[in-house]
């Protein structure tokens, strides 16, 4: 029975001593370098910065006028602000009392 035992034990770890061995051989080959490339023999074309540029420009722009802007809306954000104080102080937007007055006391026992 031992000798049994022993003599799978020896094949599966031999199987897998195998594996192992193709397993480590691919991660091997996947970590070498490549070999280097040909150079580039095309043609190369300069790119046009004046379409960038124009476009720098454009954007500086649009940023000085939002900081302008930016002033002006400070000022419209202070009024709105102003304006909800106002109506959250109006008695519709009022928490109600958390208990009901003493004379209302009296309905709930005729109720019951």
């Amino acid at each position: 029975m031992s000798r049994d035992y022993f003599a799978i034990v020896g094949v599966l770890l031999a199987v897998y001593g195998v594996i192992r061995f193709f397993i480590w051989t691919e991660l091997r080959l996947d970590t070498r370098p490549l070999p280097p490339s040909k150079p580039y023999d095309g043609i190369v074309k300069s790119i046009d910065a004046k379409a960038l540029s124009d476009r720098v420009q454009d954007v500086r722009r649009d940023y000085s006028m939002e900081r302008r802007a930016k002033s002006d809306s400070f000022k419209q954000s202070l009024r709105i602000r102003s304006r909800q104080e106002e109506i959250a102080r109006l008695a519709f937007f009022q928490k109600p009392p958390s208990e009901p007055p003493e004379h209302e006391h009296g309905w709930n026992t005729l109720l019951v």
